[in-house]
C-alpha cells in the first residue's frame, strides 16, 4: 500500500472516523483505524462493536492498493501536527511509514484480517430536519438511557419515524423520556433505528 494525499483532505477524514474509536473497549484492533487504497479511493474507518464510521477519498492514480490497521490516537495526533501538504503513507517491511517533507514517522501496524467487518448497508433513508431541533430533542432523552452494562439496549435511544412523526425514546428500566417532532415529509414505511445514546453525545 502506497498513496499520496493532501493533508488537509485526510485530516477531515481521520477525525470523523476517529468518533467511533472507543479506548475502553477491551479488542486492542479497535483501538486502531482501518486505511485501504481501492483504486483511486482511500478509505479510512473506525468502529466501535456499536458504532462504525467510514469515510472515503480521493487519492492519486498512481497509489498502490492495500489495507492496514493503524493506532487510532497516535495517527490523528500525528495528523494533526503535520501543516498543510501533501503527504505520503505507505506500508513497508511491516511499518507504516507516514512522511511529509523532511518530517518522517513509522508505526507499528494492526493485522487488518482482524478488523470487524462493517455491518451490511441497507438502503438510506433521508429525514430533512433543523439541526438545533434534533439536538434538542435529543438532551431532552438522553439523561434517561441506562449506562448499565446488563441491558447493553438501554444504554441506546430508540428513533422511529411513522405517521409523520420521529418518535425518540429512552430509558434504564426505572424513568422513561419520550419526544416527538413532526416530520416535514413523511416517511413511506415505517423506521426504527436505536443508536448508543453515549455516541449521540459527541
Amino acid at each position: 500500500m502506497r498513496l499520496h494525499v493532501e493533508r488537509e483532505v485526510l485530516f477531515p477524514a481521520v477525525q470523523r472516523a476517529i468518533r467511533a474509536v472507543d479506548a475502553r473497549v477491551a479488542l486492542p484492533i479497535l483501538a486502531g483505524l482501518y486505511l485501504e487504497v481501492t483504486g483511486d479511493r482511500l478509505v479510512v474507518a473506525g468502529a466501535s462493536g456499536e458504532l462504525y464510521v467510514r469515510a472515503w477519498i480521493p487519492v492519486d492514480l498512481a497509489a498502490e492498493e492495500g489495507r492496514t490497521v493503524v493506532p487510532a490516537r497516535f495517527f490523528f495526533d500525528l495528523l494533526r501536527r503535520l501543516p498543510s501538504g501533501p503527504v505520503e503513507i505507505a506500508l513497508e517491511e511491516e511499518r507504516v511509514r507516514v512522511r511529509q517533507g523532511d518530517v518522517e514517522f513509522r508505526v507499528s501496524p494492526m493485522d487488518p484480517e482482524d478488523f470487524p467487518p462493517f455491518p451490511e448497508e441497507v438502503e438510506a433513508v433521508s429525514l430533512p430536519l433543523a439541526g438545533e431541533r434534533l439536538e434538542r430533542a435529543l438532551r431532552s432523552v438522553l439523561f434517561a438511557a441506562s449506562s448499565s452494562d446488563t441491558r447493553p439496549i438501554l444504554k441506546g435511544v430508540r428513533w422511529r419515524a411513522a405517521d409523520g412523526e420521529l418518535v425518540f425514546v429512552a430509558t434504564d428500566s426505572h424513568r422513561l423520556a419520550r419526544r416527538v417532532l413532526p416530520l416535514e415529509v413523511p416517511v413511506d414505511a415505517p423506521v426504527e433505528a436505536i443508536p448508543p445514546a453515549s455516541r449521540l453525545e459527541d
